[in-house]
C-alpha cells in the first residue's frame, strides 16, 4: 500500500504493531511476521532457500558421523567382549590356571597310604673297594696270560703274573710267592685257566697260606701224601717251600719248577735227589 507521507507510515506501523499484540503467540508464526513491513522483503525467505542448505549438510554429516561410531562400537564390543579390560601379562607374571584344570580328590578318613620299600643299601668301606682294585688287577694281569713261552720269560715260565706287585693274587695268595706258583699250576693241571680258578686259599689250604701248612692242610682233607714223586705232585720242604714236580728222572731225581727258590720272587728249575724233600702232596681229586 502507498501512504502519502512518512507520517501516515509510521501510524500504519503502529496500528499494526497494536494489532499483533492483541493476538496470542504462536510457535508457528514465522520470524517475518514479526518483523516491521519495511524489512518483510528484505529479510523473509523460504525454507528452501540457499542459506539453509549448509546447516542440513552439517546435521547429515553429523549424524553419518554418529551413526557409523555406534556401529563401530557394537562391532567392537561383539567381537572381543572379555579382552577389552583385562590386563596385560607380563614374562614375570604366572598365567593363573584354568578352572577346567583345577581338580580335587576326597580321600576317606580311614585311608592309609601304601607303605614305601626301601632297598637295602649300604656305603662302600675301604676294605671293599681295596679288595675290587685288587681284583681288577688281578684280571688285568690274567688276560695277560698266555700258554706260549715267550723270549722274554724264562723257559717253561708260564705264570700269569710274572710282574705283579706285593698283593693277593686271584687265588688270594701272594703273588711271585712258591705258594702261589704251585696252586697256579693245580688249576692249569685241572683245566682251571681263568677266575673263577677251582683251587684257591679257601678250599686249598683253609688253616693257612704258608708253605708250611699244606702238608697238614692235605692230611686233613684226606688226599694222598707220599713219599714217591708223581708227575704234577707238589714237593714239600719242611724249611717253609712248595715247588711243582715237572718230572721225575730215572738216575734217581726229581726236575721242580717253583718261584722265589734260587732267586727272590723268580722262576727257577732245578734238580734234586727224590729223598730231599719232606713229601710229595699228590694232586687234589679233581
Amino acid at each position: 500500500m502507498h501512504y502519502p507521507s512518512r507520517r501516515e507510515l509510521r501510524e500504519a506501523e503502529k496500528a499494526s504493531s497494536r494489532s499483533r499484540s492483541r493476538l496470542p503467540e504462536s510457535r508457528s508464526v514465522s520470524r517475518a511476521a514479526r518483523k516491521p513491513l519495511t524489512e518483510l522483503t528484505k529479510t523473509e525467505r523460504s525454507p528452501e532457500t540457499p542459506r539453509s542448505k549448509p546447516k542440513r549438510r552439517l546435521r547429515e554429516k553429523l549424524s553419518g558421523v554418529t551413526t557409523i561410531a555406534a556401529v563401530t562400537g557394537i562391532f567392537a564390543t561383539v567381537v572381543i567382549p572379555a579382552y577389552a579390560s583385562a590386563p596385560l601379562m607380563t614374562e614375570q607374571q604366572p598365567q593363573a590356571s584354568s578352572p577346567m584344570e583345577v581338580q580335587s580328590i576326597a580321600l576317606a578318613a580311614d585311608a592309609v597310604p601304601p607303605a614305601i620299600e626301601r632297598d637295602d643299601y649300604k656305603a662302600t668301606t675301604q676294605e671293599e673297594l681295596d679288595s675290587l682294585r685288587a681284583y681288577n688287577e688281578q684280571l688285568a694281569a690274567t688276560a695277560a696270560y698266555s700258554v706260549t713261552i715267550t723270549a722274554a720269560r724264562a723257559e717253561g715260565d708260564d705264570y700269569p703274573w710274572p710282574t705283579a706287585g706285593h698283593s693277593l693274587s686271584p687265588l688270594n695268595y701272594y703273588y711271585r710267592q712258591c705258594v702261589d706258583f704251585v696252586a697256579w699250576r693245580l688249576n692249569r693241571d685241572a683245566g682251571s685257566y681263568e677266575a673263577p680258578f677251582k683251587y684257591v686259599w679257601s678250599n686249598l689250604t683253609p688253616g693257612g697260606g704258608n708253605a708250611s701248612q699244606w702238608k697238614a692242610a692235605w692230611e686233613a682233607k684226606g688226599w694222598p701224601v707220599s713219599m714217591d714223586p708223581v708227575i704234577g705232585a707238589v714237593a714239600w720242604f719242611p724249611g717253609n717251600h712248595v715247588a711243582y714236580v715237572k718230572s721225575v728222572n730215572g738216575d734217581g731225581t726229581v726236575t721242580i719248577e717253583e718261584y722265589n727258590g734260587m732267586g727272590t720272587r723268580v722262576y727257577s728249575q732245578r734238580d734234586i735227589p727224590v729223598g730231599s724233600v719232606g713229601a710229595y702232596l699228590y694232586p687234589p681229586p679233581r
